[in-house]
């Protein structure tokens, strides 16, 4: 358990510059295996959303894709049964990563797979009402540019104002913040 936070940064470099040969193979599989099992550790969530976070830097979404549901049910039925300020925070910054990264577009088709409507319900039940709790400048970044690339992307968004609203003030709230607000420490729950 004490090598986790060292080995996880390792398997990070690794992947960083080795995610083609990851794609290849059972790599990717046993690496899904290795974020499972670190996701539904209380103590070790953030470090498998590293893992799924540089996956999702890294690969291509075809490489994903056929994963993808598995991975956001896991997510999801672990932010019902314990979702806590940390593992909310890291939920929205994959989140952000993965539209930033990959589009709005298929961030709505990947998790709208689990449930019709599920990515409108994710962002008006958690997103916006743990927004504040992502801290640090890139991640804060990336939450911002997801939020606003949902903004002017997304249609489903533009119909509800309501919402559409609440995500403007939410964009605004957090850019006028700056990088010093939303601090959770490490273990926050």
């Amino acid at each position: 358990p004490s090598n986790i936070p060292g080995l996880v940064r390792l398997l990070q470099a690794y992947l960083t510059k080795a995610a083609a040969e990851v794609a290849q193979g059972e790599q990717l599989e046993r690496l899904l295996g290795v974020f499972r099992k670190l996701v539904s550790s209380r103590a070790h969530d953030h470090h498998g959303f590293m893992v799924l976070n540089v996956l999702v830097e890294g690969l291509p979404l075809q490489n994903l894709a056929q994963y993808m549901p598995t991975v956001w049910q896991l997510l999801f039925t672990r932010l019902q049964q314990s979702g806590t300020a940390k593992y909310r925070r890291s939920l929205l910054v994959f989140i952000s990563v993965f539209a930033c990264k990959h589009g709005v577009a298929q961030l709505e088709q990947s998790v709208n797979t689990v449930q019709p409507g599920m990515l409108m319900m994710l962002i008006t039940q958690v997103w916006l009402a743990s927004a504040s709790l992502v801290a640090g400048p890139v991640d804060r970044k990336a939450q911002n540019v997801a939020l606003t690339k949902l903004l002017t992307e997304w249609p489903v968004l533009w119909a509800d104002r309501a919402t559409w609203g609440k995500a403007l003030t939410a964009v605004a709230t957090l850019l006028a913040a700056g990088d010093d607000g939303g601090e959770v420490d490490e273990e926050g729950d």
